[in-house]
């Protein structure tokens, strides 16, 4: 999920399951499913469209080549539980 601020300015992502309820806008949807797509493909003008208005939601220091910035990431409690859950299972 992508946390955006009142000016739609990036301030993190959280890494979650589905279905989490964490707030934000969600990153990845599902674009196939048993080998078939789930929606039509995008015209190329909304691509367009859709990349322009992320590169606009860049915070000014993470637009900048020449000088790496951090961008905060986290993982949320309901993915961490589930690793830690997944990993007594498994080991």
């Amino acid at each position: 999920m992508r946390r955006l601020d009142d000016a739609g300015i990036m301030v993190g992502d959280v890494v979650t399951l589905m279905g989490d309820g964490q707030p934000g806008v969600v990153l990845l949807e599902p674009m196939m499913r048993a080998g078939q797509r789930v929606a039509p493909p995008e015209p190329l003008p909304r691509l367009r469209e859709r990349t322009a208005e992320s590169l606009a939601s860049l915070p000014a220091h993470l637009r900048a080549l020449d000088a790496p910035a951090a961008y905060p990431v986290t993982v949320s409690p309901a993915l961490r539980r589930l690793t830690s859950e997944t990993d007594t299972r498994f080991s």
